[in-house]
């Protein structure tokens, strides 16, 4: 009886040791996409007989959608040893979270499914979109325009389906917020 508590304390302690150091340990994050606000709609000019057109099709407003990612370090895309990640379900994904924001590109890795991969600034602002790519079969790296906080992978065609642009930005406390500023009248 004592070899078999030894045996699982040994199993306990090591495993713990172990995970301190793998790269597959990770957290669980909710991120909302919120939908950059629209432009104001100039106004329809009139016809010649003076009447406005009228719109074929009304402009539906954008909506915030959340996804839950695991977020992890920029190590774990540059493993050889892991298996193929499952593909990603509509509301799920993953975080590759860089501290420092730093210029970071994609490269070819043991990735199988396809993923729309968002560029997300350190404020949470969605800098660029490299949709439907495939990380596996990638030909050439895929750079950053400016320093990045994360790239967040989500399901091939999620962008597209949930209506998702640049300029969109995530809210989630990852990611640095602007102060609130209440200007005064005189």
């Amino acid at each position: 009886m004592k070899q078999l508590i030894a045996f699982i304390l040994l199993c306990a302690f090591t495993s713990a040791a172990y995970a301190a150091d793998s790269p597959f340990i990770y957290s669980r994050a909710v991120l909302k996409i919120v939908p950059l606000p629209a432009a104001p709609k100039s106004p329809a000019p009139k016809k010649e007989d003076g009447n406005k057109p009228t719109e074929v099709l009304p402009q539906l407003a954008r909506v915030a959608k959340e996804f839950t990612v695991d977020v992890r370090p920029p190590q774990f895309l540059a493993q050889q040893d892991y298996i193929a990640l499952q593909p990603f379900t509509d509301q799920g994904g993953m975080l590759i979270l860089f501290d420092p924001p730093q210029m970071a590109s994609l490269k070819s890795a043991n990735m199988l499914a396809k993923a729309d991969v968002l560029f997300l600034l350190d404020d949470g602002v969605i800098d660029k979109i490299a949709p439907e790519l495939s990380l596996k079969n990638l030909p050439e790296p895929v750079q950053s325009d400016k320093p990045v906080r994360a790239f967040l992978f989500l399901k091939a065609g999620m962008t597209k389906t949930s209506d998702i642009h640049p300029g969109d930005h995530v809210e989630n406390s990852l990611f640095r917020t602007h102060a609130v500023v209440i200007e005064g009248t005189k």
